[in-house]
């Protein structure tokens, strides 16, 4: 299986960005269809303000469906934790992975946690040690690797320095993140390049959006670079709120079906997966976004 990590993070970065609120009980049910297909890492939540992103309300609700390891064998679940407020949310629930996040430019990264990149750093930095004594790993993501929707092109240089930050903080993985879905694969390559000269393949994920069609060619392009870990959304669902005109994630099932026909093991059963796309899709009324949902689809 080349120990492929893929994290499903329509849960929490698909639903956030979809205009239709759904309940506790409605993402409950849908990350139990992810579970069935097979996905194993799943992102199911962020304890952000709900004011901020009412999407994500009652999120501790969702963490706390999932507290059964004998009811869910194998399961890893990620929730994004932006600051102390959201880990004083957790109170005595457990989540395997609690997420950071912060940005290679200070106009993003406001935008989003509403904090500049260095207030985010010391921020997490203080909450690295409290984390770790809950025996939760620790994700970091470094938005905007090759573009800001509000600066344009991104120093790679920026990108290194917060990077080099976690690092050196103690995360146990750091997930570059493609937020606007506008960098090519020799953009986002070279990115990936520059990290690899500071950190061991196995600890770095990465994040694509396919707003511009490169979510795919970019996650092949990591692949061939050493990069095990990758995020997708079922159904392509997502975006980003802080980001406009970003598009979804690159889809979960493409990835899955790329990784597959390449003779790549996932574990992941494709067609239900699409089962769970076409649930939500019709969940949300709007049609399943991935080419692979509407390639299906046009053959049934």
């Amino acid at each position: 299986m080349h120990n492929l990590t893929l994290v499903d993070v329509s849960p929490r970065d698909g639903l956030q960005n979809e205009s239709q609120i759904l309940s506790p009980q409605d993402r409950v049910h849908y990350i139990q269809k992810l579970y069935a297909a097979g996905v194993r890492h799943i992102e199911i939540g962020s304890l952000v303000n709900p004011k901020a992103v009412p999407q994500m309300q009652a999120t501790e609700a969702v963490i706390e469906a999932f507290q059964d390891k004998a009811q869910y064998p194998g399961l890893q679940t990620y929730v994004l934790v932006p600051n102390p407020k959201g880990l004083e949310r957790l109170k005595d629930l457990t989540v395997d992975t609690v997420c950071f996040f912060s940005a290679g430019t200070n106009s993003f990264a406001k935008a989003n946690i509403g904090m500049s990149v260095n207030e985010s750093l010391q921020t997490y930095g203080a909450m690295v040690a409290p984390v770790k004594e809950r025996g939760s790993r620790i994700r970091a993501y470094v938005s905007c690797m090759t573009h800001c929707p509000f600066e344009g092109d991104v120093n790679p240089q920026q990108v290194m320095e917060v990077l080099e930050a976690f690092d050196q903080m103690g995360v146990d993985e750091i997930v570059l993140g493609e937020t606007t879905g506008q960098g090519v694969m020799a953009q986002t390559n070279s990115v990936i390049q520059e990290c690899l000269q500071r950190m061991d393949p196995l600890r770095v994920g990465c994040h694509f959006h396919d707003t511009y069609g490169q979510g795919l060619a970019n996650t092949m392009g990591a692949f061939a670079l050493g990069i095990r870990s990758f995020d997708g959304s079922t159904g392509g669902l997502g975006g980003c709120p802080y980001a406009p005109g970003a598009g979804g994630n690159v889809a979960l099932e493409e990835i899955i079906y790329a990784f597959e026909s390449s003779g790549l093991e996932t574990g992941i059963q494709l067609g239900k997966l699409l089962e769970a796309a076409q649930e939500m899709a019709t969940l949300l009324d709007q049609p399943c976004r991935s080419k692979l949902c509407q390639a299906m689809d046009a053959k049934a």
